[in-house]
């Protein structure tokens, strides 16, 4: 209630401007939910904290032995906090906490970003050719599209924009459709301007870059390989950052709130 009741509260954990907080924010409070269950039916173990100077200090049961035996420590079978932990998941006032996050905000900020960048990479290719220095990534980055293959920049800028939309950084389980169906648009955009520059070589260096067999061959060959990675490392990428990310399963009212 206290997350959801105060307009300050609300705008600083739910608010999507600030892409990156949101992101974090979502992920605590859902790995929070997410082990709930777990954390009330299991006990005994995790009572030990730490004082000030970092010494370790265990429960009260060494210093009152006669409360010990009636303390109460929670038992429960795999199965029962499975059954508590999906209880949780359906309850009303968890589906009502799910509608609170700006989730599609949130990603059309991502894609934005993502487009952006393809955008300005396709412009220099217009304007320099395919060529032109347009790669706004990282060097580590840069390494792992050049040691895939691709050689061209304007290609290497969208592989990297593609992949950082399924980074740990960016990516929200319960988006996974929605960053799936972005990828899908990134490369078809791509796709399209490929097209839309194939020429007889009259115009300026943006389009008719057909007529060179050279950027024939190097186009070519950089759609091959990133339409390899979208056909092969991409959807395993996606899997495991969907694991990773969320093992619970998305109730009928998560879905709804998308």
């Amino acid at each position: 209630a206290a997350l959801t009741s105060g307009v300050g509260v609300r705008t600083a954990v739910f608010s999507p401007g600030i892409a990156g907080t949101l992101r974090a924010n979502y992920r605590a409070l859902d790995e929070f939910l997410g082990g709930l269950a777990a954390a009330l039916l299991t006990g005994g173990a995790d009572d030990a904290t730490e004082d000030d100077d970092g010494a370790t200090d265990q429960d009260d049961d060494d210093d009152f032995p006669e409360f010990a035996a009636r303390r109460f420590r929670p038992t429960a079978t795999p199965d029962d906090i499975a059954s508590s932990q999906l209880r949780i998941e359906n309850h009303p006032a968890t589906a009502d906490f799910y509608r609170k996050w700006n989730l599609p905000i949130y990603y059309q900020i991502r894609f934005g970003a993502a487009c952006a960048r393809l955008d300005a990479a396709l412009e220099a290719v217009r304007t320099d050719g395919w060529t032109a220095s347009c790669f706004t990534g990282s060097a580590e980055s840069l390494k792992t599209a050049t040691d895939l293959g691709l050689e061209l920049p304007a290609f290497q800028e969208l592989h990297d924009a593609i992949f950082t939309l399924w980074s740990e950084d960016v990516f929200l389980r319960p988006l996974a459709h929605r960053f799936l169906r972005g990828t899908i648009q990134l490369f078809g955009r791509m796709l399209a301007a490929v097209e839309d520059g194939r020429g007889d070589g009259a115009a300026p260096p943006t389009a008719g870059w057909g007529a060179s067999p050279h950027t024939v061959a190097a186009v070519a060959w950089d759609l091959t390989v990133l339409g390899s990675c979208l056909a092969g490392p991409l959807p395993d990428l996606a899997a495991a950052a969907a694991r990773a990310h969320d093992a619970r399963r998305a109730t009928d009212e998560e879905r709804r709130a998308l």
